[in-house]
C-alpha cells in the first residue's frame, strides 16, 4: 500500500488518481466505475496508458500476439524491451514536443544517438560481467 500513499505525497493534491473498472455485457462496452484514491474521479482516464500500451505494442513486434518475433526466453524479451523504451525516451524525437522525453523533463543534458545508445549497452555488460 506504499505507492498508494506516495502518491498523494509526491504530487501535493496536484493529481487525479484512481482506477477505472470497464464494464462489459457480450463483448460490449456498457460503462466504467471509478475508484477515487486522489483528486477528482471523474477526471480520471485510461486513455493515456491505451496509448502508451498502443505505442509499446506497434514499435515492438514481440508484444503483438501471432507473431513469428518472439521471444524464446524471458531473458531476450527483457533485453529488447529496455531497448525498445530507451530509444523512445532518449534517442527518438517526437514530432509533438520536438525532442526526446528524456531531454524535455530535463533527466538528461543532450539527445542520445543510437551510437551512445551502443556504447551504454555495450559498457553496462561489461559492469554485468
Amino acid at each position: 500500500m506504499g505507492y498508494v500513499n506516495a502518491i498523494p505525497e509526491a504530487f501535493d493534491g496536484t493529481l487525479n488518481y484512481g482506477a477505472v473498472e470497464k464494464l462489459y455485457e457480450r463483448n460490449r462496452y456498457v460503462g466504467a466505475n471509478y475508484t477515487n484514491r486522489v483528486g477528482n474521479p471523474s477526471k480520471i482516464s485510461t486513455s493515456l496508458i491505451e496509448r502508451q500500451n498502443l505505442t509499446v505494442r506497434m514499435s515492438n513486434r514481440r508484444m503483438t500476439r501471432k507473431t513469428n518475433g518472439f521471444s524464446k526466453k524471458l531473458s531476450n524479451h527483457i533485453y529488447q524491451l529496455a531497448i525498445n523504451f530507451v530509444y523512445y525516451n532518449f534517442v527518438r524525437t517526437h514530432a509533438t514536443i520536438k525532442t526526446t522525453p528524456a531531454l524535455a523533463a530535463g533527466i538528461i543534458d543532450y539527445q542520445l544517438s543510437l551510437a551512445d545508445m551502443t556504447e551504454l549497452a555495450i559498457w553496462s555488460d561489461v559492469q554485468a560481467a
